[in-house]
C-alpha cells in the first residue's frame, strides 16, 4: 500500500473538496435562521458552484476588497501573492478589479489546486497565474518567488478566510516572508481569528469538544489569536497596519513594508534562520 505523505492539514481540506463539498451542494438549502450568530459568512444560497462558496458572498468579498485592499494600493497591482486561494473565492474579484495583475496562488491542499485550473484555465495557460502547492518547509514559498525572479516586487500579498485556521507560528512564517518578498511599501493583508471577540468565542465553546478530540492535531477549527499579538508582532516584522472589522468576528488587518529587513534581522536575533530551513 502506498504511503499517504500528506499532513494532516492538507488532508483536510483535500477531504473538504473532495468528500464534504458534494455533500453540502447536494443537501437542501439552509435558512437563515439554521445559522448561529457566530456563522457570519455562511450563505444561504440555494447552489454553489466552487468549494468554499458557502462561505460568503461577493457582497462580503467586495466589503474586504474595498477596506483591505483598495485604500492600500497606490497604483494597480503588477504583481500579486495569495496564501491559501483555495477554489479562487477571493481570486476570481481580485482580478476582476486588477485585471492586469500577475498572482502566485499557494494552497496546502492539492484538491484545491486542481479547482483552480478548471476554473482559470486562461489565466493559468497564459502565465497570468501560477499556482503552487505549500508543503511543511519554511521557505518554500520565498523560494518560488525568489526563483520567480521577483522577490522585492510583489506589489501585494494577502490571504482571507485561511489564517483563522492556521497555528500562529505559520502565520508568522507567512507574515516574514511576506516581509522579504514585498517590494519596500508592499501591502500585506489577512484575516486573523480574534479569541476575545464575543462572536469567535461563541464558536470556540461551540467547537471545542470536537477540537479537543483531535488531541492537538491540524484541522479546520479556528486558531486563535488577538489584537495584542498582531499589534506586538507586526511591527517586529517592518510593518506599519491598520485593524478593520469586516465581518463582526475575525480581524483583518492591512500592513505595509516599512522596514524590509526587520523581519530576517528579529529571526536572527532569536537564533533562526526560517528562510534557510530545511
Amino acid at each position: 500500500m502506498t504511503q499517504d505523505k500528506r499532513s494532516v492539514y492538507s488532508r483536510t481540506w483535500d477531504n473538504y473538496v473532495t468528500k464534504s463539498f458534494p455533500d453540502i451542494q447536494s443537501a437542501p438549502a439552509r435558512k437563515p435562521g439554521d445559522l448561529r450568530e457566530w456563522q457570519v459568512l455562511n450563505t444561504t444560497d440555494d447552489h454553489y458552484t466552487w468549494p468554499g462558496d458557502e462561505w460568503g458572498d461577493a457582497d462580503a468579498v467586495a466589503r474586504i476588497l474595498d477596506t483591505c485592499v483598495a485604500p492600500y494600493l497606490v497604483a494597480p497591482p503588477a504583481h500579486a501573492v495569495e496564501i491559501a486561494s483555495g477554489s479562487g473565492r477571493m481570486t476570481r474579484p481580485f482580478l476582476d478589479r486588477f485585471p492586469n495583475a500577475q498572482i502566485g496562488c499557494f494552497d496546502i491542499s492539492q484538491a484545491f489546486l486542481d479547482q483552480m485550473h478548471l476554473r482559470f484555465p486562461d489565466e493559468i495557460a497564459s502565465g497570468q497565474m501560477t499556482t503552487h502547492l505549500l508543503n511543511d518547509k519554511p521557505g518554500f514559498m520565498y523560494e518560488a518567488i525568489e526563483t520567480a525572479g521577483l522577490q522585492g516586487r510583489i506589489d501585494c500579498l494577502f490571504s482571507y478566510d485561511a489564517m483563522v485556521h492556521v497555528e500562529l507560528h505559520t502565520v508568522l512564517i507567512y507574515i516574514a516572508t511576506a516581509a522579504a518578498v514585498l517590494k519596500p511599501g508592499g501591502l500585506l493583508s489577512m484575516s486573523v481569528a480574534d479569541g476575545a471577540n464575543p462572536l469567535a468565542f461563541q464558536k470556540m465553546l461551540c467547537n471545542a469538544p470536537s477540537v479537543f478530540r483531535l488531541g492537538g492535531q491540524a484541522g479546520p477549527h479556528f486558531q486563535f489569536m488577538s489584537h495584542d499579538i498582531l499589534e506586538y508582532m507586526l511591527p517586529r516584522m517592518g510593518f506599519a497596519f491598520d485593524l478593520h472589522d469586516c465581518n463582526g468576528r475575525d480581524i483583518f488587518f492591512s500592513a505595509r513594508l516599512e522596514d524590509p529587513g526587520a523581519a530576517r534581522q528579529a529571526f536572527r536575533d532569536a537564533g533562526s534562520n526560517w528562510w534557510l530551513a530545511p
